[in-house]
């Protein structure tokens, strides 16, 4: 909450071996997901990535759940920002039909985001449909990380494709000098 990636990284790091003493199985696999995500925005991506396979291998051996959910949605999206859509599409869409059968909208949200952006960015438009109903949903249920990722990729992908003028939708500036002024 802070913007300390090292002092989350070390705190998680902690709570891992915590969690893992005490055999909670649910509970590692949050945490390493969690641990995937801090160490992805750092760059990290090996360790990410192998802290985002070992909790869904982790995850797979008991009964499913939200966290198992959100590992594939962190999967699905780990793929968009590596531009791998078929990989997306796989990881979103099992991502969804899990959180669809445990009615978890904020899951259902993530993967639609990384579906769409993924799907778009990779110059197909049938991406806006996941997109859309990715932040209908997240409106719907005041998920408002939610809302703030749809916009900020919904205006990533304008502004990747030099449609400036759209990109002002989402971004709420103005590309106009006299506007601006």
């Amino acid at each position: 909450l802070i913007g300390d990636a090292n002092e989350a990284i070390k705190a998680g790091e902690a709570s891992l071996a915590l969690w893992r003493d005490l055999g909670r199985t649910e509970r590692v696999g949050r945490n390493l997901r969690q641990l995937s995500q801090l160490y992805w925005n750092q760059g990290r991506i090996a360790v990410a990535s192998r802290y985002t396979a070992e909790a869904i291998a982790l995850l797979e051996t008991v009964e499913p759940s939200r966290e198992l959910a959100m590992a594939y949605a962190t999967l699905a999206g780990q793929y968009m920002v590596v531009s791998d859509t078929a990989q997306t599409k796989i990881w979103g869409m099992r991502a969804i039909e899990l959180a669809e059968r445990l009615d978890d909208p904020e899951t259902i949200c993530t993967a639609l985001n990384s579906i769409g952006s993924s799907t778009l960015c990779s110059g197909e438009e049938d991406g806006q449909a996941p997109l859309d109903r990715g932040l209908a949903l997240a409106m719907e249920h005041e998920l408002e990380e939610q809302v703030a990722r749809a916009y900020v990729n919904m205006a990533d992908i304008k502004l990747k494709r030099c449609e400036y003028e759209a990109a002002e939708d989402f971004l709420g500036v103005s590309t106009n000098a006299d506007e601006r002024e």
